[in-house]
């Protein structure tokens, strides 16, 4: 068995989005506990005309939201996505133990950000801001999470705030002008693109398929590296999806065109598995090289171009405890997910791939 070194430098993965993100089949009823997909079932997947009608100022939707996750009635990307969009869980104990039994919106968005803003008003600088309007550049992994832990030690945002802006990938940017710290606005973790496909694995044990970046949710799984590759193929493994982020890129995409018949786009820190064993960012890719394909075998570089990205990138992180777990499938090719990212950013590593 041959083995090849793995040589892995500082990346960052970013993906471009075109297509709406695929949802789960609606539930009749409202579960316990609500994940993502059902909160938006009964939420923006509802026709606006049969919402609950009543609006909550933002600190009582968050602490409706905080009691409901505290209760167990929501998952963690279940709460976060109400956060993110600005809904209210609304429970009640009918004898049986509490549940919940509707969404109601939050009242609008205040005209500036409050100190200890909570996840409602920072949703409102944030996720639900249009992405033309947002901050169109993008912080390092370790710059975003000083900024964030800032913003939270200095009591700028309140922990349900913090953890919507870590859940989401958004960084604040806090500065000290003379009158103690403030938020001035809100930038992009660095990430992946959307329109370019992921090999994720089917529901109830179906077949590995590609499917959008932009449709992968917190409950999916991805197929990701397994620790025992062989030396024929790559061997994959499903992952359950641990968190998702997303927001703007400015800075232009590299296009790599594929001899597979794939494009694949990605930012230029984009961490890129070369055949020869070794990650090296985007920008550093040579035309002459070669990328890892899924199943170990080399895929040629047959053109690279320059693009801008016109809608938010998206990134996830699976929840594998392994550096190998870590490194997922694009059009065909090896690539990192956020956990990677971040790992590599601050330091250098190496991996042995077994082929």
């Amino acid at each position: 068995m041959r083995h090849v070194r793995l040589v892995v430098s500082a990346v960052t993965i970013a993906f471009m989005t075109w297509a709406p993100a695929a949802r789960a089949q609606c539930p009749a009823t409202i579960p316990r506990p609500v994940d993502a997909n059902a909160a938006w079932c009964f939420t923006l997947g509802r026709p606006p005309a049969t919402r609950c009608a009543t609006m909550l100022d933002s600190n009582t939707c968050a602490a409706l939201n905080n009691r409901g996750f505290s209760q167990g009635l929501l998952t963690p990307d279940g709460n976060t996505f109400l956060g993110s969009n600005r809904f209210c869980s609304i429970s009640l104990d009918l004898g049986a133990g509490p549940m919940v039994l509707d969404f109601c919106p939050a009242s609008g968005c205040p005209a500036a950000l409050p100190r200890g803003a909570n996840s409602i008003d920072v949703a409102c600088f944030t996720t639900t801001k249009p992405s033309i309007t947002r901050c169109p550049s993008a912080l390092p992994p370790e710059a975003c999470d000083a900024n964030n832990l800032s913003a939270l030690n200095n009591g700028l945002v309140t922990s349900d705030g913090y953890s919507l802006l870590v859940n989401t990938g958004f960084c604040a940017i806090v500065n000290d002008l003379g009158q103690g710290p403030l938020i001035f606005d809100f930038c992009a973790r660095g990430c992946l693109a959307g329109g370019t496909r992921v090999l994720a694995d089917l529901p109830g044990g179906g077949r590995a398929r590609y499917a959008p970046a932009a449709s992968v949710m917190p409950h999916s799984t991805l197929m990701s590296m397994a620790g025992d590759a062989d030396s024929d193929e790559v061997a994959l493994a499903s992952q359950p999806i641990k968190r998702v982020v997303h927001g703007p890129e400015d800075a232009g995409l590299f296009v790599f065109t594929l001899a597979n018949g794939a494009t694949l786009r990605v930012t230029q820190h984009h961490p890129m598995v070369l055949d020869s064993g070794k990650i090296v960012e985007a920008a550093r890719v040579d035309p002459q090289s070669s990328f890892l394909g899924s199943d170990g075998k080399p895929v040629a570089i047959t053109a690279i171009a320059r693009e801008k990205a016109v809608e938010d990138v998206f990134n996830f992180e699976t929840a594998g405890e392994t550096q190998l777990s870590h490194v997922i499938v694009a059009e065909g090719v090896l690539v990192g997910d956020l956990k990677l990212q971040d790992e590599l950013e601050s330091e250098q590593g190496a991996i042995e791939l077994r082929r």
